[in-house]
C-alpha cells in the first residue's frame, strides 16, 4: 500500500520511504487475519438464531433451495424484495446461497434444517480478511510494522465487532466493509498512479459494497476527505473524478430507502421524535461508540430506547453525550484552524460514515447497536494510527518501542479474552435473551425473544413422541406464555406478545380467547401487520377456511417470501371451495420451497378438482417418489409416520389417474396405498374419484383382498 502514503506538507513530516522493521508485511497480515480466525473459533459452534436468521437463511426458501433463477430474483427484486424484510441487499444474499451449497456439496444433499457451521464460518472467514486488509491500510499510512501490526489486531480481537461476526445476518455488514476497503485502497492506487483501471475498480467495489449493505452510501465524501489528508492532492481541483460515486450513491440511498419503507413504516407509527430529542440521542450515541471502542465494556446485544421523557439534558447519559460531542467538536475546529489535516478530517470522515446510525427509527426500538461500529472503527483506528507515527517520530528509542509493545500486547489479550467471553452471548437465543433481560429487565423485547426461543423449541419437538420430551415440550408451552405475560405486563402495547399470547391459547384449545387475544393485538396503537399471519392460523385451526383467507393475504402483501403464509392461504382458498384460485400460490409455493411435499400433495389436490387429472398426475408422482425415499431412509420410530404419507400420497395419485382413465395405473397405485394404510379402503369404496372403477371386476378383487380377515372365536365354550 505504499500509494497511500501521504504527501509532505508544512505540518507533516516526510514518512520513510520503507516500512520499518525486518518482518515481511505478508507474514504479519497473515498473522493478523489467522489471529481473527482462533479468536472467534467458539462462534463455529453457535446456532442460528430465532432473530432475524430464519428470514435470512432458516426460513428463506431463496436461501435454503438456491438456485438461478432465485438468484436472479435477489437481484432483480430491487424496489421492493422479497428475498428478506428490509432494504435491497442482493449481493448478501448471494453469499449466503453460495453457502447453502457449499453446506449441501459437504452432506450431499439439501438437509430440511440447515446447518450453522459454514456460515459461521464464512462471517469469521470475512472478518479475517477485513482485519488483514486493515493491517495493510494502516501499514500503507504509517510505513510501520508495528502500528500496523497493533490495529490490525485491535480490530481483529474488539469484543465491539462480536455481533457483526458471531450473527450469521451481519453477512451484510461484513460484507459491506470488505468491498469498502477495497474501494478505499483502489482509489488511494488511482490517484498516485493515474491508472484507469485502479479507478474502475474503486466504482466497481464501491457499487458492490452498497448491494451488500447500503452502510457506504457517503463513502464518495470520504474520498473527498482523503484527497485533503493523506493523499494531499486537493479536494476541489478533483471533484469531477467523485460524479460517478456520488451518482451511484443518490441511486443506491434511493433503493435503500424506497425498499425500506415497502418493509417497514419508517415515518414511525407513534409520531416523530422532536428535533430536541433527535439531538440529545445523536449526541449521546456519538459518544457511546467512541466510549466503547475504548472501553468495550458492559456490552449488550441490544441497547434499548428509553422512555423519551428521559431524554433530556437533566439525565447524566444525555448530558455527557452533549458534553462529549462538543469537546470533539471543539478539537475537530482547533486542528481545522491550525492545519493539521489529519486530525479534522479523520474525525469528519468517521462522523459521515457513523453518522445514519446515530438517530436509529423507531421500529427497530434500540438506542444503538454494537455492529454500527464496525466500519468506523476502522476510522478511528486509522486516527490512532497517525497519533502513534506521530509520538514514535519525537520519542522513538527502543525504551519507548518495548514499553509501547508490552502495553499493546495487554491490551490485544483483554480485547480478546473479553471477545471470547462475549461470544456466548450469541451462543443461542436464550443466551442472546437472557442477557437482553439481565440489563433491561422491565423492557418487553427480551422477554418476548425468550419466549420465542421456548416457542420454536415447543415446535421442533412436536414429532418425539416419547413421555419424556412430551412432558419437556408442555414445560416450553408454559415458560413461552409466561414470557410474553411478562412482556405485556412491562408494556400493554406490544403487539407482538399479544400476537404469540392468542397463539398458545389456540394450542391449548380455546380457540376463541385465541382469536379475541390476536384481534386485541392488531388494536394496539402500533400493531405490526406480522398479526394478520396469526389471525390466520387462527381461522384454520377453527375451520373458519373461507375467514382466513384474507388475514393471510393482508400478510403476504407485508412479506410476499413467507412459505408459511404461501402455504396456508393456498390451503385455505382450497378448502373453501377456490381451487382456481389457490393454484397460483401453489404454483409460488412450489418455486420457494420446492422440497414441501404436502403444498405439492395439496396442488396436485386443486389440480384435481379444476379438472385437470393429468397435470394432477404428473405433480403427484414426484411426492410418491419422494414419500418413498423418505420412507425408505426413515428410522424405525417415524416409519410408520412416513408409511401414511406415501399410502396418503398414493391415494391422491390413484384418484388422479381414475380421472384421467388410467384404470389400470390407478387400481396399482390404490392397491399400494392400501396395503400401506388399510383404513383407506372404505375411503375408496365411496370415494367419487373411483365411480368408475367400482364397475371393473379388478375392484372387487382389490376389495376383496384387502378385506381384513373375519375375527374368529378360538375360546372355549
Amino acid at each position: 500500500m505504499s500509494g497511500m502514503a501521504p504527501n509532505p506538507r508544512p505540518d507533516e513530516p516526510v514518512l520513510p520511504s520503507k516500512p520499518t522493521g525486518a518482518a515481511r508485511p505478508a507474514l504479519l497480515g497473515l498473522l493478523v487475519f489467522l489471529a481473527a480466525m482462533a479468536v472467534y473459533l467458539p462462534s463455529l459452534s453457535a446456532e442460528f438464531l430465532i432473530l432475524d436468521d430464519p428470514q435470512y437463511v432458516t426460513g428463506n426458501p431463496y436461501v435454503m433451495y438456491p438456485s438461478w433463477e432465485k438468484l436472479g430474483a435477489t437481484f432483480g427484486e430491487v424496489l421492493r424484495p422479497t428475498t428478506v424484510l428490509g432494504y435491497y441487499q442482493p449481493l448478501t444474499m448471494a453469499s449466503l446461497m453460495l453457502d447453502r451449497v457449499i453446506e449441501a456439496s459437504l452432506s450431499g444433499a439439501y438437509a430440511r434444517e440447515a446447518d450453522p457451521f459454514v456460515f459461521h464460518f464464512t462471517n469469521i472467514l470475512l472478518h479475517g480478511v477485513n482485519a488483514a486488509l486493515a493491517f495493510v491500510l494502516v501499514l500503507g499510512l504509517t510505513r510501520r510494522t508495528g502500528i500496523a501490526m497493533l490495529c490490525g489486531l485491535l480490530f481483529a480481537v474488539h469484543p465491539l465487532n462480536v455481533e457483526v461476526v458471531s450473527w450469521i445476518s451481519q453477512r451484510k455488514a461484513l460484507l459491506a466493509t470488505f468491498f469498502a476497503l477495497i474501494a478505499v485502497m483502489a482509489y488511494a492506487r488511482f490517484t498516485r498512479k493515474g491508472d484507469r483501471g485502479w479507478y474502475a475498480a474503486a466504482l466497481v467495489t464501491y457499487s458492490a459494497s452498497l448491494l451488500a449493505k447500503p452502510t457506504g452510501l457517503l463513502l464518495p465524501l470520504v474520498f473527498v476527505l482523503m484527497d485533503i489528508w493523506p493523499l494531499g492532492r486537493g479536494a476541489r481541483r478533483h471533484l469531477n473524478e467523485k460524479i460517478p460515486f456520488f451518482a451511484l450513491a443518490v441511486i443506491g440511498g434511493w433503493i435503500a430507502y424506497v425498499s425500506q419503507t415497502h418493509a417497514v413504516d419508517l415515518s414511525s407509527r407513534e409520531g416523530h421524535r422532536s428535533l430536541f430529542v433527535t439531538l440529545l440521542v445523536a449526541c449521546h450515541n456519538l459518544v457511546f461508540y467512541l466510549a466503547k471502542m475504548v472501553v468495550p465494556a458492559r456490552l449488550c446485544p441490544e441497547y434499548l430506547m428509553p422512555d423519551e421523557a428521559v431524554v433530556t439534558l437533566g439525565s447524566p447519559p444525555f448530558l455527557a453525550g452533549v458534553i462529549g460531542t462538543a469537546l470533539v467538536a471543539g478539537l475537530g475546529v482547533w486542528a481545522y484552524r491550525r492545519r493539521v489535516a489529519f486530525a479534522w478530517t479523520l474525525p469528519v470522515a468517521f462522523l459521515l460514515m457513523i453518522g445514519p446510525t446515530l438517530t436509529p427509527v423507531r421500529f427497530t426500538r434500540t438506542l444503538a447497536a454494537d455492529r454500527f461500529a464496525y466500519t468506523p472503527m476502522l476510522i478511528a483506528l486509522v486516527l490512532l494510527a497517525e497519533i502513534l507515527r506521530r509520538l514514535l517520530q519525537r520519542w522513538d528509542s527502543r525504551s519507548t518501542q518495548r514499553l509501547g509493545g508490552a502495553a499493546g500486547v495487554i491490551v490485544i489479550a483483554l480485547f480478546a479474552f473479553s471477545t471470547v467471553r462475549q461470544q456466548a452471548v450469541w451462543r443461542d437465543s436464550y443466551a442472546y435473551y437472557g442477557a437482553v433481560i439481565d440489563r433491561f429487565p422491565d423492557q418487553p423485547s427480551g422477554h418476548y425473544g425468550l419466549g420465542n426461543a421456548y416457542i420454536a423449541d415447543y415446535h421442533g419437538l412436536a414429532n418425539e413422541a416419547d413421555p419424556a420430551t412430551q412432558e419437556r415440550r408442555a414445560e416450553r408451552l408454559l415458560a413461552a406464555l409466561h414470557e410474553y405475560r411478562r412482556a405485556v405486563e412491562t408494556d400493554p402495547d406490544y403487539c407482538y406478545a399479544y400476537y404469540r399470547l392468542g397463539h398458545i391459547e389456540i394450542l391449548r384449545g380455546d380457540l376463541a380467547r385465541g382469536i379475541e387475544i390476536i384481534e386485541q393485538g392488531l388494536a394496539t396503537p402500533n400493531a405490526d401487520p406480522e398479526g394478520y399471519l396469526f389471525l390466520g392460523l387462527a381461522r384454520t385451526h377453527a375451520g373458519e377456511y373461507a375467514l382466513a383467507v384474507e388475514p393471510y393475504e393482508r400478510f403476504l402483501a407485508y412479506q410476499p417470501a413467507s412459505v408459511e403464509a404461501r402455504k396456508n392461504l393456498a390451503n385455505a382458498l382450497l378448502r373453501s371451495g377456490r381451487p382456481a384460485d389457490a393454484l397460483p400460490h401453489f404454483e409460488r409455493l412450489n418455486a420457494l420451497d420446492p422440497t414441501d411435499l404436502d403444498g405439492l400433495q395439496n396442488w396436485g389436490v386443486a389440480l384435481i378438482m379444476v379438472g385437470r387429472p393429468a397435470e394432477a398426475a404428473n405433480r403427484l408422482r414426484a411426492v410418491v417418489d419422494a414419500r418413498q425415499f423418505i420412507a425408505v431412509q426413515s428410522d424405525s420410530g417415524r416409519r410408520d409416520q412416513a408409511s401414511d404419507k406415501l399410502a396418503d400420497a398414493r391415494f391422491t395419485l390413484a384418484g388422479a389417474l381414475a380421472l384421467d382413465g388410467d384404470t389400470s395405473a390407478a387400481l396399482g397405485e390404490l392397491r399400494a396405498a392400501i396395503e400401506l394404510k388399510p383404513a383407506l379402503r372404505e375411503q375408496a369404496a365411496a370415494h367419487p374419484a373411483f365411480e368408475g372403477l367400482r364397475q371393473l371386476p379388478a375392484w372387487t378383487a382389490l376389495m376383496e383382498k384387502s378385506e381384513p380377515p373375519a375375527s374368529s372365536d378360538t375360546g372355549g365354550t
